[in-house]
């Protein structure tokens, strides 16, 4: 069982903790201090119980529930507060239940069994013999597949593909509903978009630069990306399936070495939008199956490599993607990106007006001039428009933090560290 307590307050959570480990000593219990990390914490793993505090530092509890239950419908979601009036606000928002400051041991063992834990009878594992095929509800039929022959599950569009020995089936459920549903039953989240099945990975590797990836049984064109937060989880739970390197590491040591530089350069990028004839040169990202920024408009750049300075990503990145050697740019500010689906980026975000060189096509998806005054008509993130603004009114060095829903919907945003009023939704 894995638990979530989030609270600003450290004695609060210590203490909320050390009383949820007396009752639950097998649980997991991971802690954070802010409506951010919350969004992040809900998207990088599955909670059986998530506890929020509704009075949080940066984003009100009371906002955070509809992102939360997005992300993770199945997971119950309790208020924390010393306000007995907030009772009244989690039943309206259909929150699980709710639990006062200062915390009694009694009313938390009764709101624990009443959510379905801590009972041993409602923990009583599946008899096997009842867990042999699981059904799929696919193109208007049901469909019951044996459990040991779907080989991997990988998220597709507001549904998931469910890839087996001989077949494939959508399902319009999320990856989450069936990592519950295949629970102790030889599957593991190998990344978010990820669920496979132990008993038919052929291979484990290292792949591309410096990540990690499975090849499945029946399956040997398709590449799965294991998340590097999962690799020391799987490699025990595999045992000794062979490990071999592909490009240019030549030893598994190597790049476990480099994992938390490699994990740390993917949360700092750089953004640029360029400028021609009252034009900004967009990107509509088309291409990577799970781009956070897909068929979105923004500017070009990238993630940062070891060592470089924001200047030399954004050249490097510019260079790559559209052919361009910047002769004349300016560092405009830094935005935080909180995408609430667990990605976090600082982007160091740059505008240019002078460049050489010829375009070349872009492997990330299509390259245009457009209109600056035209930008907002685009498909583009809701908190670049006020960084849009703040462009256009030349307005010194910013920093500029934008919290969203775990989809589009953008509900927290914060200017030099005050707190901004949103945009109005069109």
């Amino acid at each position: 069982m894995r638990i979530a307590v989030v609270d600003d307050e450290r004695p609060a959570r210590s203490e909320f903790k050390h009383q949820i480990l007396q009752l639950l000593p097998e649980a997991q219990v991971d802690e954070g201090e802010n409506g951010a990390q919350a969004l992040e914490m809900a998207g990088e793993e599955r909670y059986d119980i998530f506890f929020l505090d509704i009075n949080l530092g940066d984003i009100n509890g009371t906002v955070l529930v509809n992102a939360l239950k997005n992300m993770q419908p199945e997971m119950k979601i309790i208020f924390v507060t010393a306000y007995s009036e907030y009772a009244v606000k989690a039943f309206e928002l259909e929150v699980d239940d709710y639990i006062l400051k200062p915390f009694d041991r009694r009313r938390l063992e009764k709101m624990l069994r009443k959510c379905g834990f801590g009972n041993p009878s409602v923990q009583e594992n599946v008899k096997p013999e009842a867990r042999k095929r699981i059904a799929i509800n696919t193109d208007g039929k049901t469909i019951y597949e044996e459990v040991g022959n779907i080989v991997y599950i990988e998220t597709c569009n507001r549904g998931c593909m469910i890839h087996t020995d001989k077949n494939e089936y959508y399902e319009g459920k999320t990856i989450g509903d069936f990592e519950k549903r295949l629970k102790d039953m030889g599957f593991f989240r190998s990344q978010k978009s990820y669920l496979i099945n132990l008993g038919k990975v052929k291979e484990l590797f290292l792949w591309g630069n410096n990540s990690f990836a499975v090849k499945m049984e029946g399956y040997d064109k398709e590449v799965l990306p294991v998340g590097r937060e999962k690799i020391k989880v799987l490699r025990q739970l595999l045992g000794g399936i062979t490990m071999r390197c592909i490009g240019c590491l030549n030893c598994y040591g190597r790049a476990a070495a480099m994992i938390g530089v490699k994990k740390d350069m993917e949360k700092l990028s750089t953004l640029c939008y360029i400028e021609r004839d009252g034009k900004y040169l967009m990107l509509h990202r088309t291409v990577k199956k799970n781009d956070v920024n897909k068929d979105k408009w923004i500017g070009v750049g990238g993630h940062f490599e070891a060592d470089e300075s924001p200047e030399e990503c954004l050249l490097r990145e510019v260079k790559e993607e559209t052919g361009y050697t910047l002769t004349s740019y300016r560092y405009r500010g830094l935005v935080t990106f909180v995408s609430g689906n667990g990605v976090t980026e600082y982007m160091s975000l740059f505008t240019a007006d002078g460049f050489e060189g010829e375009a070349i096509p872009c492997d990330e998806g299509e390259l245009e001039w457009v209109d600056i005054d035209k930008v907002e008509e685009l498909n583009i993130w809701e908190g670049d428009k006020i960084f849009f603004r703040l462009l256009a009114e030349n307005r010194p060095f910013f920093s500029l933090k934008l919290v969203y829903d775990g989809h589009d919907g953008l509900i927290y945003a914060a200017l030099d560290g005050e707190t901004m009023e949103l945009p109005a939704a069109r």
